[in-house]
């Protein structure tokens, strides 16, 4: 149970991370400093060119939206005690 507890809050804190994430990727976007604007060159490098950083934003949103779902069951796993139990 204390590996499932360790593991509970391990996901507390990719969550938390991926919230930073998606505010500073947000931020990026729509305000990008000067010497992040980069040379049409550059982008021939990315597998979808300039469109990358708006690819990456939604497989974001599905990872954190998994770790949610995780979060959620490993509550419930802990709530309720289901590795307590003997069978």
């Amino acid at each position: 149970m204390k590996k499932i507890k360790t593991l509970h809050w391990f996901i507390i804190f990719l969550i938390i991370v991926y919230i930073f994430h998606f505010i500073t990727n947000i931020y990026l976007i729509f305000f990008t400093p000067d010497f992040m604007d980069f040379l049409e060159e550059v982008y021939e490098y990315f597998i979808l060119g300039y469109y990358t950083q708006f690819v990456f934003l939604p497989i974001s949103l599905i990872v954190f939206l998994a770790l949610i779902f995780l979060k959620k069951g490993l509550r419930l796993t802990i709530k309720n005690g289901f590795l307590m139990k003997i069978i």
